[in-house]
């Protein structure tokens, strides 16, 4: 299992993207936004939003003043350190 800690500074986006064979869990250290294909979600803080692989998904900060902190829990079905699910991003 890996773990990432992430910030969202106000106005940031983050790439949308998937993961081969990756879920992953995010919980919302603070008030936070996700977007899910596309679909943009105000997610509380101790809010938990669980991914599949194969769903689009990115961080958003629509917010003029506030940083967002989550933390993103990603596990493979199986892999190593070296090949840990691809991170995939669409043209």
């Amino acid at each position: 299992m890996r773990v990432n800690q992430v910030i969202v500074e106000s106005g940031e986006v983050t790439t949308p993207h998937t993961h081969e064979g990756q879920e992953e869990v995010f919980v919302a250290i603070t008030d936070g936004q996700i977007a899910i294909e596309g679909n943009v979600h105000d997610i509380p803080e101790g809010g938990i939003v669980r991914v599949h692989p194969e769903t689009v998904r990115n961080l958003l900060n629509r917010t003029e003043d506030a940083t967002h902190l989550w933390l993103a829990f990603g596990a493979p079905p199986v892999g190593t350190l070296d090949d840990f699910g691809a991170y995939v991003v669409d043209d």
